[in-house]
């Protein structure tokens, strides 16, 4: 027996070693899944191919990642440019997942359509940067749905992509994908180096140190173009002016970067100097911020640090805008700002190098009584406003949907769960299922509530229904008070528990 056993590793290595040479493609197996190259011929390259299992995303993966060997050429790695991939059915992952391209020297450059499918339990945990789906894209990604999570020692932390270079597009691609990180970490990508953003949206948490944003950590001389947040945003580190923390981008910094037509309705807790309800730090002459809205809250977590040398700067579209000449124009915010140092209901800190007045800033609207200014500090000197900069509300921001631009419609009966408030012209309406929560309260707030609920309680008393049942107005005093508020009595709600009778 012990001898055939060894004869049979022994013609194991044989085989392995035949189809090295060869390059027969050879399918490996990790746990429940299998690393699957065979459907890739080096001497029969297609155009196009199609994804329908795990084991065939992970031999993507392994083309892409790793040094490919064959009898006639030189070690190579494959970047697929000019080749299409589409995704031909829902993947639920099976094992932790190994990001698509590393870096420069191993990235994807072709089109990967996810054909309206979803890729579920994505689960990335790695102390090296580039995390997402993608780890470094140099190609397109479109019409994908990822879920799962992404925990990382590093930075450029993304759902769909960790970082993209300036040939890359990610468009319609939804991550609900819980992503931590360090540095640059955002919702869908991490860090955005002269790209494009369009149609994307996030719906995970996202939580890092520094350069957090829903959409994008940083956006780099990139795009971001009708792209919007809805999960809650959190950074923790203090120490350079230029950190930021945004709704949609934590920074968006160079010439040519810009986001257009976007919006955040997550919740913001920041720990760095500048947050934003949009974009938390932006600079450089010509960088652009128009048609865009924020209704999340923001809370600074430490108003003062350091021996009270280093302020937070908070506004509800931008935290800090660095340089004369940045273009800020029909912008909106009903958010609530808490705790920073200096807050504005549209600009945290403007920093003009010039005395001129700026007609680059302008057409911007928020609720008067979240905010004192529009511009917390001008040119360093205090709530001095730009001419025509912004324009406090007392009320509702129904009426001033014309002044805004084409960009913007009116929200009709609620259809958009708004708040009466403009909405963008791209948006869809709300489902039924959005529409049955408490409109004075958000929804992801309320299904967090259920769900606490339902896991705490005594499975004979509440049963599943109390996942479309429960409201919470009924459980918690003033539960049309901010998030902030709200969330703060979470870990004390006390679940009453129905005694046994039997």
């Amino acid at each position: 027996m012990r001898i055939m056993k060894k004869w049979a590793i022994i013609l194991c290595a044989v085989l392995l070693a035949l189809g090295t040479l060869l390059f027969i493609p050879v399918s490996f197996s990790y746990g429940s899944a299998t690393n699957d190259t065979s459907w890739f011929d080096d001497d029969n390259r297609l155009t196009s191919y199609k994804i329908t299992t795990e084991s065939q995303l992970m031999g993507l993966a392994s083309l892409v990642n790793e040094e490919q060997v064959d009898k006639w050429k030189s070690t190579r790695i494959e970047s697929f440019a000019g080749v299409t991939f589409t995704l031909m059915k829902d993947i639920e992952l099976t094992r932790d997942w190994k990001p698509i391209g590393y870096d420069e020297s191993a990235h994807f450059s072709g089109i990967f359509d996810g054909n309206g499918h979803t890729i579920s339990a994505m689960n990335i945990k790695q102390g090296v940067e580039n995390a997402g789906f993608f780890g470094y894209l140099g190609g397109e990604v479109r019409n994908l749905t990822v879920k799962g999570s992404i925990e990382s020692q590093s930075g450029s932390c993304g759902g769909i992509a960790g970082y993209i270079n300036s040939s890359a597009k990610v468009t319609d691609c939804v991550s609900s994908v819980n992503v931590k990180g360090e540095d640059k970490i955002g919702g869908v990508v991490g860090y955005n180096n002269g790209g494009s953003i369009e149609g994307c949206t996030n719906n995970g948490k996202v939580t890092g140190l520094y350069k957090v944003g829903g959409v994008v950590g940083e956006n780099w001389g990139g795009a971001v173009y009708q792209s919007c947040n809805t999960g809650k945003v959190s950074s923790t580190k203090r120490g350079v002016a230029t950190y930021g923390t945004g709704g949609v981008a934590g920074r968006s910094v160079a010439v040519t970067s810009s986001v257009i037509e976007c919006y955040n309705t997550g919740n913001i807790k920041s720990d760095t100097e500048a947050t934003g309800g949009v974009v938390g730090y932006t600079n450089a002459s010509g960088a652009t911020i128009k048609s865009c809205y924020n209704k999340g809250s923001i809370r600074i977590m430490n108003k003062e640090k350091v021996n009270n040398q280093i302020k937070t700067y908070a506004g509800g579209i931008v935290g800090v805008v660095g340089m004369k000449g940045v273009v800020i124009k029909n912008c909106y915010n009903t958010g609530v700002i808490g705790d920073a140092s200096v807050l504005g209901g549209i600009i945290g800190r403007y920093l003009n190098e010039s005395d001129n007045k700026d007609v680059f800033i302008k057409n911007n609207y928020f609720v008067k009584s979240f905010s004192v200014a529009g511009i917390g500090d001008c040119q360093e000197n205090g709530t001095e406003e730009i001419e025509n900069a912004t324009t406090a509300s007392s009320g509702s921001l129904g009426g001033v949907t014309s002044s805004l631009g084409v960009a913007f419609i009116n929200e009709i009966s609620g259809a958009y769960n708004n708040g009466g408030s403009p909405v963008l012209h791209w948006q869809k309406p709300v489902t039924a299922e959005e529409k049955a929560y408490d409109t004075n309260i958000s929804m992801s707030l309320q299904k967090e509530l259920d769900k606490y609920l339902v896991e705490s309680a005594d499975e004979e008393v509440y049963g599943k229904s109390i996942l479309n049942v429960f409201n919470p107005a009924n459980f918690l005093s003033g539960a049309s008070a901010t998030y902030g508020e709200i969330e703060s009595q979470l870990p004390n709600i006390e679940i009453p528990h129905k005694k046994n009778t039997k």
